[in-house]
Protein backbone atom coordinates (compact mmCIF):
# COMPACT_ATOMS: atom_id res chain seq x y z
CA UNK A 1 0.00 0.00 0.00
CA UNK A 2 1.32 3.42 -0.96
CA UNK A 3 1.01 6.54 1.22
CA UNK A 4 0.49 10.06 -0.09
CA UNK A 5 1.01 13.03 2.28
CA UNK A 6 -2.02 15.31 2.28
CA UNK A 7 -2.95 18.06 4.67
CA UNK A 8 -5.92 17.24 6.84
CA UNK A 9 -8.62 19.82 7.37
CA UNK A 10 -8.08 19.47 11.12
CA UNK A 11 -4.50 19.96 12.21
CA UNK A 12 -1.37 19.67 10.13
CA UNK A 13 -0.82 15.91 10.30
CA UNK A 14 -0.73 13.88 7.07
CA UNK A 15 -3.62 11.55 6.62
CA UNK A 16 -3.62 8.12 5.01
CA UNK A 17 -5.44 7.59 1.76
CA UNK A 18 -6.19 4.56 -0.35
CA UNK A 19 -3.20 3.53 -2.40
CA UNK A 20 -5.44 1.88 -4.99
CA UNK A 21 -7.26 5.14 -5.70
CA UNK A 22 -4.06 7.12 -5.88
CA UNK A 23 -2.54 4.60 -8.29
CA UNK A 24 -5.41 5.25 -10.68
CA UNK A 25 -5.02 9.01 -10.31
CA UNK A 26 -1.29 8.75 -10.96
CA UNK A 27 -1.87 6.70 -14.10
CA UNK A 28 -4.45 9.21 -15.37
CA UNK A 29 -1.84 11.98 -14.96
CA UNK A 30 0.69 10.01 -16.95
CA UNK A 31 2.79 8.92 -13.97
CA UNK A 32 3.69 5.62 -12.40
CA UNK A 33 1.40 3.83 -10.03
CA UNK A 34 2.28 4.56 -6.43
CA UNK A 35 4.37 7.60 -7.39
CA UNK A 36 3.31 11.25 -7.82
CA UNK A 37 4.62 13.40 -10.68
CA UNK A 38 7.60 15.62 -9.85
CA UNK A 39 6.77 19.16 -8.67
CA UNK A 40 9.42 20.46 -11.03
CA UNK A 41 7.57 19.33 -14.15
CA UNK A 42 8.93 17.52 -17.18
CA UNK A 43 11.65 20.10 -17.81
CA UNK A 44 12.63 20.72 -14.21
CA UNK A 45 10.93 24.10 -14.01
CA UNK A 46 9.89 24.95 -10.51
CA UNK A 47 6.18 25.44 -10.04
CA UNK A 48 5.29 23.92 -13.39
CA UNK A 49 4.31 20.49 -12.01
CA UNK A 50 0.72 21.46 -11.26
CA UNK A 51 0.10 22.42 -14.88
CA UNK A 52 1.87 19.46 -16.55
CA UNK A 53 0.10 16.40 -17.80
CA UNK A 54 1.13 13.63 -20.16
CA UNK A 55 0.22 14.38 -23.81
CA UNK A 56 -2.91 12.36 -24.65
CA UNK A 57 -2.93 9.73 -27.34
CA UNK A 58 -5.62 8.02 -29.36
CA UNK A 59 -8.17 8.93 -32.09
CA UNK A 60 -10.41 10.92 -29.73
CA UNK A 61 -7.51 12.98 -28.48
CA UNK A 62 -6.35 13.63 -32.05
CA UNK A 63 -9.79 14.97 -32.94
CA UNK A 64 -9.75 17.26 -29.88
CA UNK A 65 -6.35 18.65 -30.83
CA UNK A 66 -7.50 19.28 -34.39
CA UNK A 67 -10.61 21.12 -33.22
CA UNK A 68 -8.58 23.20 -30.81
CA UNK A 69 -6.16 24.13 -33.57
CA UNK A 70 -9.02 25.29 -35.82
CA UNK A 71 -10.47 27.46 -33.07
CA UNK A 72 -7.15 29.09 -32.32
CA UNK A 73 -6.17 29.84 -35.92
CA UNK A 74 -5.26 33.56 -36.28
CA UNK A 75 -7.73 35.58 -38.28
CA UNK A 76 -5.04 38.06 -39.31
CA UNK A 77 -2.62 37.42 -42.19
CA UNK A 78 0.54 35.53 -41.22
CA UNK A 79 3.27 37.58 -39.63
CA UNK A 80 6.02 38.18 -42.12
CA UNK A 81 8.17 41.02 -40.81
CA UNK A 82 8.38 41.40 -37.07
CA UNK A 83 5.91 41.11 -34.29
CA UNK A 84 3.31 43.61 -35.54
CA UNK A 85 3.81 43.31 -39.29
CA UNK A 86 0.29 41.93 -39.77
CA UNK A 87 -1.31 45.02 -38.21
CA UNK A 88 -2.46 48.04 -40.14
CA UNK A 89 -0.36 51.22 -39.97
CA UNK A 90 -1.11 53.45 -37.03
CA UNK A 91 -2.49 56.19 -39.28
CA UNK A 92 -5.11 53.77 -40.63
CA UNK A 93 -5.99 52.36 -37.20
CA UNK A 94 -6.61 55.80 -35.70
CA UNK A 95 -10.25 56.80 -35.71
CA UNK A 96 -11.23 59.71 -37.90
CA UNK A 97 -12.31 62.95 -36.19
CA UNK A 98 -15.88 62.71 -35.05
CA UNK A 99 -16.00 58.93 -35.34
CA UNK A 100 -17.59 57.11 -32.40
CA UNK A 101 -15.15 55.60 -29.93
CA UNK A 102 -15.74 52.38 -28.11
CA UNK A 103 -13.86 50.50 -25.45
CA UNK A 104 -14.08 49.12 -21.94
CA UNK A 105 -15.31 51.42 -19.15
CA UNK A 106 -16.19 54.19 -21.60
CA UNK A 107 -19.63 55.72 -21.80
CA UNK A 108 -21.14 56.18 -25.29
CA UNK A 109 -20.55 59.67 -26.61
CA UNK A 110 -18.02 60.51 -23.87
CA UNK A 111 -14.31 60.83 -24.72
CA UNK A 112 -11.78 58.87 -22.68
CA UNK A 113 -10.19 60.36 -19.57
CA UNK A 114 -6.95 61.35 -21.30
CA UNK A 115 -8.91 63.30 -23.93
CA UNK A 116 -11.02 65.00 -21.30
CA UNK A 117 -7.89 66.08 -19.45
CA UNK A 118 -6.24 67.22 -22.66
CA UNK A 119 -9.21 69.43 -23.47
CA UNK A 120 -9.79 70.59 -19.89
CA UNK A 121 -9.44 74.22 -18.88
CA UNK A 122 -5.96 75.19 -17.70
CA UNK A 123 -5.72 75.66 -13.91
CA UNK A 124 -3.37 77.63 -11.68
CA UNK A 125 -2.95 77.67 -7.90
CA UNK A 126 -2.00 80.93 -6.18
CA UNK A 127 -0.21 81.31 -2.84
CA UNK A 128 -0.44 84.57 -0.83
CA UNK A 129 2.50 86.27 0.82
CA UNK A 130 3.14 88.35 3.89
CA UNK A 131 0.04 90.23 4.92
CA UNK A 132 -2.27 87.23 4.56
CA UNK A 133 -1.54 85.98 8.09
CA UNK A 134 -4.24 86.09 10.77
CA UNK A 135 -4.68 84.79 14.29
CA UNK A 136 -6.17 81.30 14.22
CA UNK A 137 -4.73 80.28 10.86
CA UNK A 138 -3.73 76.65 10.51
CA UNK A 139 -6.26 75.36 13.04
CA UNK A 140 -7.85 73.15 10.36
CA UNK A 141 -4.59 71.44 9.28
CA UNK A 142 -2.23 71.28 12.27
CA UNK A 143 -4.12 68.33 13.71
CA UNK A 144 -4.05 66.42 10.44
CA UNK A 145 -0.26 66.61 10.15
CA UNK A 146 1.12 66.31 13.70
CA UNK A 147 4.50 64.99 12.54
CA UNK A 148 5.22 67.89 10.20
CA UNK A 149 3.90 70.34 12.77
CA UNK A 150 6.23 69.02 15.49
CA UNK A 151 9.12 69.04 13.02
CA UNK A 152 8.46 72.71 12.17
CA UNK A 153 8.30 73.64 15.85
CA UNK A 154 11.61 71.90 16.52
CA UNK A 155 13.35 73.53 13.55
CA UNK A 156 12.02 77.00 14.38
CA UNK A 157 12.64 76.51 18.12
CA UNK A 158 9.28 77.92 19.21
CA UNK A 159 5.68 76.77 19.46
CA UNK A 160 4.36 77.48 15.99
CA UNK A 161 0.86 76.20 16.81
CA UNK A 162 0.46 78.54 19.77
CA UNK A 163 1.81 81.44 17.71
CA UNK A 164 -0.72 80.92 14.93
CA UNK A 165 -3.63 80.00 17.16
CA UNK A 166 -3.34 82.56 19.97
CA UNK A 167 -0.51 84.99 19.06
CA UNK A 168 -0.15 85.85 22.75
CA UNK A 169 2.71 88.35 22.33
CA UNK A 170 1.67 89.86 19.01
CA UNK A 171 4.63 88.30 17.19
CA UNK A 172 2.67 86.94 14.25
CA UNK A 173 2.87 90.27 12.42
CA UNK A 174 6.66 90.45 12.70
CA UNK A 175 8.54 89.37 9.60
CA UNK A 176 10.82 86.98 11.48
CA UNK A 177 7.78 84.95 12.60
CA UNK A 178 5.30 85.71 9.83
CA UNK A 179 7.22 84.11 6.99
CA UNK A 180 7.88 80.64 8.52
CA UNK A 181 4.35 80.51 9.95
CA UNK A 182 2.63 81.42 6.69
CA UNK A 183 4.86 79.10 4.67
CA UNK A 184 4.05 76.16 6.97
CA UNK A 185 0.29 76.74 6.93
CA UNK A 186 0.23 77.13 3.14
CA UNK A 187 2.33 73.96 2.78
CA UNK A 188 -0.06 71.93 4.95
CA UNK A 189 -3.00 73.19 2.91
CA UNK A 190 -1.15 72.07 -0.22
CA UNK A 191 -0.59 68.60 1.25
CA UNK A 192 -4.26 68.47 2.22
CA UNK A 193 -5.23 69.26 -1.35
CA UNK A 194 -3.08 66.37 -2.53
CA UNK A 195 -4.59 64.07 0.08
CA UNK A 196 -8.07 64.88 -1.25
CA UNK A 197 -6.77 63.92 -4.70
CA UNK A 198 -7.81 67.25 -6.18
CA UNK A 199 -6.86 67.87 -9.76
CA UNK A 200 -3.16 68.83 -10.09
CA UNK A 201 -2.53 72.36 -11.28
CA UNK A 202 -0.98 73.22 -14.64
CA UNK A 203 0.87 76.17 -13.14
CA UNK A 204 1.79 77.59 -9.71
CA UNK A 205 2.19 81.23 -8.79
CA UNK A 206 3.00 82.86 -5.46
CA UNK A 207 3.06 86.48 -4.34
CA UNK A 208 6.46 87.32 -2.80
CA UNK A 209 6.78 84.82 0.09
CA UNK A 210 4.08 82.68 -1.55
CA UNK A 211 6.51 81.86 -4.36
CA UNK A 212 8.28 79.47 -1.97
CA UNK A 213 5.04 77.52 -1.55
CA UNK A 214 4.67 77.48 -5.34
CA UNK A 215 8.17 76.03 -5.69
CA UNK A 216 7.41 73.44 -3.01
CA UNK A 217 4.24 72.37 -4.84
CA UNK A 218 6.21 72.09 -8.10
CA UNK A 219 8.81 69.78 -6.53
CA UNK A 220 11.76 72.20 -6.56
CA UNK A 221 12.57 71.38 -2.91
CA UNK A 222 11.02 69.54 0.02
CA UNK A 223 9.19 70.89 3.04
CA UNK A 224 12.27 71.05 5.26
CA UNK A 225 14.38 72.90 2.70
CA UNK A 226 11.65 75.44 2.09
CA UNK A 227 11.20 76.02 5.82
CA UNK A 228 14.92 76.62 6.27
CA UNK A 229 14.94 79.07 3.37
CA UNK A 230 12.03 81.17 4.58
CA UNK A 231 13.42 81.14 8.12
CA UNK A 232 16.69 82.61 6.86
CA UNK A 233 14.85 84.98 4.55
CA UNK A 234 12.67 86.24 7.38
CA UNK A 235 15.68 86.82 9.64
CA UNK A 236 17.54 88.79 6.98
CA UNK A 237 14.53 90.92 6.09
CA UNK A 238 13.71 91.54 9.74
CA UNK A 239 17.27 92.75 10.35
CA UNK A 240 16.77 95.54 7.79
CA UNK A 241 15.21 98.74 9.13
CA UNK A 242 14.84 102.43 8.47
CA UNK A 243 12.02 102.52 5.97
CA UNK A 244 8.72 101.04 4.88
CA UNK A 245 6.28 100.34 2.07
CA UNK A 246 3.04 101.91 0.86
CA UNK A 247 0.31 100.70 -1.49
CA UNK A 248 -0.94 103.40 -3.84
CA UNK A 249 -4.52 102.83 -5.02
CA UNK A 250 -6.33 104.04 -8.11
CA UNK A 251 -3.19 105.27 -9.89
CA UNK A 252 -1.11 103.79 -12.67
CA UNK A 253 2.65 103.41 -12.49
CA UNK A 254 3.22 106.07 -15.15
CA UNK A 255 1.06 108.58 -13.28
CA UNK A 256 2.93 107.83 -10.06
CA UNK A 257 6.25 108.49 -11.79
CA UNK A 258 4.93 111.87 -12.92
CA UNK A 259 3.93 112.78 -9.38
CA UNK A 260 7.36 111.88 -7.99
CA UNK A 261 9.08 113.86 -10.74
CA UNK A 262 6.83 116.92 -10.25
CA UNK A 263 7.53 117.05 -6.49
CA UNK A 264 11.22 116.16 -6.83
CA UNK A 265 10.96 113.07 -4.63
CA UNK A 266 13.92 110.71 -4.94
CA UNK A 267 14.94 107.46 -3.28
CA UNK A 268 11.63 105.68 -3.92
CA UNK A 269 11.44 102.34 -5.71
CA UNK A 270 8.42 100.51 -7.06
CA UNK A 271 8.22 97.31 -5.00
CA UNK A 272 5.20 95.70 -6.59
CA UNK A 273 2.79 95.86 -9.51
CA UNK A 274 -0.27 94.21 -8.01
CA UNK A 275 -2.72 95.47 -10.66
CA UNK A 276 -2.72 98.23 -13.25
CA UNK A 277 -3.99 100.66 -10.61
CA UNK A 278 -2.44 99.26 -7.41
CA UNK A 279 1.25 100.01 -7.12
CA UNK A 280 3.44 99.38 -4.06
CA UNK A 281 6.37 101.71 -3.38
CA UNK A 282 9.23 101.33 -0.90
CA UNK A 283 11.93 103.57 0.49
CA UNK A 284 13.44 105.23 3.57
CA UNK A 285 11.14 106.92 6.06
CA UNK A 286 11.90 110.48 4.85
CA UNK A 287 11.16 110.04 1.13
CA UNK A 288 8.22 107.79 1.92
CA UNK A 289 6.69 110.54 4.08
CA UNK A 290 7.07 112.96 1.16
CA UNK A 291 5.20 110.51 -1.05
CA UNK A 292 2.32 110.41 1.43
CA UNK A 293 2.09 114.18 1.45
CA UNK A 294 2.13 114.38 -2.36
CA UNK A 295 -0.64 111.81 -2.63
CA UNK A 296 -2.77 113.57 -0.02
CA UNK A 297 -2.56 116.87 -1.91
CA UNK A 298 -3.86 115.13 -5.02
CA UNK A 299 -6.49 113.17 -3.09
CA UNK A 300 -5.05 109.84 -4.15
CA UNK A 301 -5.74 106.96 -1.80
CA UNK A 302 -2.83 105.05 -0.26
CA UNK A 303 -2.29 102.55 2.56
CA UNK A 304 1.00 102.18 4.49
CA UNK A 305 1.95 98.52 4.94
CA UNK A 306 2.88 97.05 8.31
CA UNK A 307 6.48 96.17 7.50
CA UNK A 308 9.73 97.19 9.12
CA UNK A 309 11.85 97.83 6.02
CA UNK A 310 11.63 98.71 2.30
CA UNK A 311 11.44 95.18 0.92
CA UNK A 312 11.80 94.45 -2.83
CA UNK A 313 13.93 97.54 -3.33
CA UNK A 314 17.57 98.56 -3.72
CA UNK A 315 17.83 98.91 0.06
CA UNK A 316 17.87 95.10 0.46
CA UNK A 317 21.13 94.66 -1.48
CA UNK A 318 23.16 93.51 1.54
CA UNK A 319 20.47 91.00 2.50
CA UNK A 320 20.42 89.73 -1.07
CA UNK A 321 24.15 89.00 -1.09
CA UNK A 322 23.98 87.02 2.14
CA UNK A 323 20.85 85.17 1.10
CA UNK A 324 22.34 84.18 -2.26
CA UNK A 325 25.34 82.68 -0.48
CA UNK A 326 22.96 80.72 1.74
CA UNK A 327 20.94 79.49 -1.25
CA UNK A 328 24.03 77.99 -2.86
CA UNK A 329 24.24 75.44 -0.05
CA UNK A 330 21.17 73.65 -1.41
CA UNK A 331 20.41 71.65 -4.53
CA UNK A 332 17.22 72.52 -6.39
CA UNK A 333 15.25 70.69 -9.04
CA UNK A 334 13.57 72.37 -11.98
CA UNK A 335 9.86 73.06 -11.38
CA UNK A 336 7.33 70.62 -12.82
CA UNK A 337 4.80 71.94 -13.66
CA UNK A 338 5.86 75.50 -14.33
CA UNK A 339 6.14 78.24 -11.71
CA UNK A 340 5.86 81.88 -12.78
CA UNK A 341 8.57 84.01 -11.16
CA UNK A 342 7.80 87.35 -9.49
CA UNK A 343 11.02 88.86 -10.82
CA UNK A 344 10.34 88.30 -14.51
CA UNK A 345 6.63 87.57 -14.78
CA UNK A 346 7.58 84.49 -16.79
CA UNK A 347 8.14 80.81 -15.94
CA UNK A 348 11.36 79.84 -14.19
CA UNK A 349 14.25 79.11 -16.51
CA UNK A 350 16.25 75.94 -16.09
CA UNK A 351 18.84 76.19 -13.31
CA UNK A 352 17.78 79.73 -12.31
CA UNK A 353 16.34 79.09 -8.84
CA UNK A 354 19.22 80.62 -6.87
CA UNK A 355 19.55 83.75 -8.98
CA UNK A 356 15.78 84.29 -9.14
CA UNK A 357 15.09 83.89 -5.42
CA UNK A 358 17.99 86.13 -4.44
CA UNK A 359 16.95 88.81 -6.95
CA UNK A 360 13.43 88.75 -5.54
CA UNK A 361 14.63 90.68 -2.47
CA UNK A 362 15.64 93.73 -4.53
CA UNK A 363 13.28 93.49 -7.52
CA UNK A 364 9.57 94.41 -7.63
CA UNK A 365 6.88 91.76 -7.56
CA UNK A 366 5.54 91.77 -11.12
CA UNK A 367 2.21 90.24 -10.28
CA UNK A 368 0.38 91.94 -13.16
CA UNK A 369 2.82 90.57 -15.72
CA UNK A 370 2.64 87.12 -14.11
CA UNK A 371 -1.14 86.97 -14.35
CA UNK A 372 -1.07 88.28 -17.90
CA UNK A 373 1.29 85.47 -18.80
CA UNK A 374 -1.26 82.96 -17.49
CA UNK A 375 -4.01 84.59 -19.51
CA UNK A 376 -1.87 84.74 -22.65
CA UNK A 377 -1.39 80.97 -22.51
CA UNK A 378 -5.11 80.37 -21.91
CA UNK A 379 -7.56 83.27 -21.40
CA UNK A 380 -9.91 80.89 -19.61
CA UNK A 381 -7.37 79.80 -16.98
CA UNK A 382 -9.12 78.88 -13.73
CA UNK A 383 -7.32 80.19 -10.63
CA UNK A 384 -7.56 78.85 -7.09
CA UNK A 385 -6.06 80.64 -4.09
CA UNK A 386 -4.80 78.86 -1.00
CA UNK A 387 -5.97 80.46 2.23
CA UNK A 388 -7.74 83.58 0.98
CA UNK A 389 -9.24 85.59 -1.85
CA UNK A 390 -7.12 88.75 -2.11
CA UNK A 391 -5.06 87.39 -5.01
CA UNK A 392 -8.18 86.22 -6.81
CA UNK A 393 -9.59 89.75 -6.65
CA UNK A 394 -6.37 91.04 -8.21
CA UNK A 395 -6.64 88.43 -10.95
CA UNK A 396 -10.18 89.48 -11.77
CA UNK A 397 -9.15 93.13 -12.05
CA UNK A 398 -6.26 92.23 -14.34
CA UNK A 399 -8.48 89.97 -16.41
CA UNK A 400 -11.12 92.69 -16.74
CA UNK A 401 -8.52 95.27 -17.81
CA UNK A 402 -7.12 92.89 -20.43
CA UNK A 403 -10.57 92.10 -21.86
CA UNK A 404 -11.77 94.68 -24.40
CA UNK A 405 -15.23 96.11 -23.65
CA UNK A 406 -18.15 94.63 -25.54
CA UNK A 407 -19.22 96.69 -28.58
CA UNK A 408 -22.25 98.90 -28.09
CA UNK A 409 -25.53 97.78 -29.53
CA UNK A 410 -26.35 100.15 -32.45
CA UNK A 411 -30.03 99.91 -31.55
CA UNK A 412 -29.48 101.61 -28.19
Amino acid sequence: MAYVARRSKIGNQPRQSSGKRNDKEAESRGGVAGKRPSAAGPRGRKGAGTRWRQPPSGPADDRRRAGRARRTEPKQPPREQGRHAHRRPRQQRRAQPGAPRHGPHRLPGRPPARDRLRGAVRSAILFPGQGAQFRGMGADVFGRYPGLTRFACDLLEYDLVALCRDDPDGLLSQTRYTQPALYTVNALHTFERTRREDRPADCYLGHSLGEYNALLAAGVFDFETGLRLVKKRGELMAAASGGGMTAVLGTTASRLDEILAQDGIEGIDVAGYNTDEQIVVAGPAGPLGAVHAALERRKIRFAPLRVSAPFHSRYMASARAEFEEYLRKFIFADPKPEVVANVTGRPYEKGAVVSTLSAQLVEPVRWTDSVRHLLSVDPGTECEEVGGKSLLRMVEKIRAAATPPAPLDPRT
